[in-house]
């Protein structure tokens, strides 16, 4: 398996602040960054310049057959799907959905639980809705880590809601506290498997 964490990040309404403070705080840590946002098909956001003024991380629009990279956010357009297959990122055309929901959230986190196991994080930040739940118990299922927004600090707190609701959660906390708590799991593991590593080929 290749020493590649992937921080998977979805919101919905209110979701915005929550995220930019959460990159206020993100160092150069040795991950990967996937934003999981519900955007109406066809909409065109600023969210990588926004974005661009909140983190030191290169920002790019994920593409079909597009290989991962560490220090980096990835942004998929609005038109698709995300998932991920050993740390290639594909697209999936997005249909509207019946009433219009979006399933973003749960689509990518059940390819990362199977592409990348323990070495997958979930965030789930503000949003209205459902999306998240499902996905959130396949990654904690997998072994990797599971953080969700405060909902006493949400606009809308019905994603982190029901997320926690599932029992999958590790950690419930402010987004200010968050990369320094992944921090904190991603190094131990990837020390651990490093060695494993070096014992293997040693």
């Amino acid at each position: 398996m290749n020493l590649k964490f992937v921080v998977a990040i979805g919101y919905s309404e209110g979701g915005l602040d929550p995220l930019l403070t959460f990159f206020d705080h993100v160092p150069h840590d040795q991950a990967t960054y996937i934003i999981l946002r519900h955007i109406p098909i066809g909409q065109r956001g600023a969210l990588s310049d926004i974005l661009g003024r909140h983190s030191k991380l290169q920002i790019k629009e994920a593409q079909d057959g597009l290989p991962i990279e560490n220090d980096v956010v990835y942004i998929p357009p609005s038109s698709s799907y995300l998932v991920i297959k050993e740390d290639t990122l594909f697209l999936r055309p997005r249909v509207k959905e019946s009433r219009n929901y979006n399933y973003s959230i749960n689509i990518f986190l059940e390819s990362l639980a199977q592409a990348k196991g323990e070495l997958s994080i979930a965030v789930i930040l503000s949003g209205s809705g459902f999306d998240g739940a499902v996905g959130v118990t396949q990654i904690h299922k997998a072994g990797g880590m599971v953080i969700a927004q405060s909902p006493e600090c949400c606009s809308n707190p019905e994603m982190p809601k029901s997320a926690i609701a599932t029992g999958c959660v590790d950690k419930v906390l402010i987004p200010s506290e968050m990369p320094d708590v992944i921090t904190k799991h991603v190094h131990p593991i990837i020390n651990n498997l490093n060695t494993v590593k070096r014992l293997m080929h040693g």
